[in-house]
């Protein structure tokens, strides 16, 4: 009597596990497909994407260049206001 309950539990618990394998990879197949999407849609965005960084690269080194010109005219104007100060503004202290 044991030997057929067992061989029933045996055979009860593989078809469980059959359905859990295939309950499993349909899952599996499922992610795989919305990571496909996921990545399709990333790429797309990312190419989409390219010409406006190009554009604030461009903006953003205009940027430091008017900031460094800016930078050379407050100490070109802090020099000339110290001459002044000291009385040397004239033409002749240039040369």
């Amino acid at each position: 009597m044991g030997v057929p309950q067992t061989m029933e539990a045996l055979r009860e618990r593989a078809i469980f596990m059959k359905d859990s394998l295939h309950r499993s990879q349909s899952i599996t197949d499922s992610m795989v497909a919305i990571f496909g999407s996921f990545d399709h849609r990333l790429s797309a965005l990312e190419t989409a994407l390219r010409p406006t960084q190009a554009i604030k690269r461009s903006l953003q080194g205009g940027e430091k260049n008017e900031q460094e010109r800016s930078h050379a005219k407050k100490g070109l104007v802090d020099t000339l206001l110290k001459r002044v100060k000291a009385g040397n503004h004239r033409k002749e202290c240039w040369e």
